[in-house]
């Protein structure tokens, strides 16, 4: 089966920035339009913790109907260290620090990270 995939980082020239913010311009569609977007942030020693912590949080929202405020309370009763070690390496990942990756997240039919 024939398949279309777009590699930003390749498809756009990122050395021209004037290509560049028109191939911005068309992202939202190309990520409307697409099947699946994957997201790769690239490798991380924290990656399974996110990935339990994400899915202890949808459970204890979706599956428990905990409110933000009631599973604030929970996690500052525990020892936060290890979880704030993984937070704070997923978010500083470079990833987040581009302007596009709004249109990824939000336009992406389903979005795999």
């Amino acid at each position: 089966m024939d398949r279309l995939i777009w590699i930003d980082q390749i498809c756009i020239n990122q050395k021209d920035n004037a290509g560049k913010a028109t191939q911005v311009k068309l992202m939202g569609q190309i990520y409307q339009e697409a099947n699946l977007v994957v997201a790769y942030l690239g490798e991380s020693v924290n990656a399974r913790r996110m990935q339990t912590l994400f899915a202890e949080l949808y459970f204890r929202m979706e599956g428990l109907g905990m409110t933000a405020e009631s599973m604030y309370r929970h996690y500052l009763r525990e020892s936060p260290t290890s979880r704030l070690e993984a937070v704070a390496e997923f978010f500083g990942n470079a990833w987040f620090q581009r302007v596009w990756i709004i249109q990824e997240a939000v336009f992406a039919n389903r979005l795999r990270m």
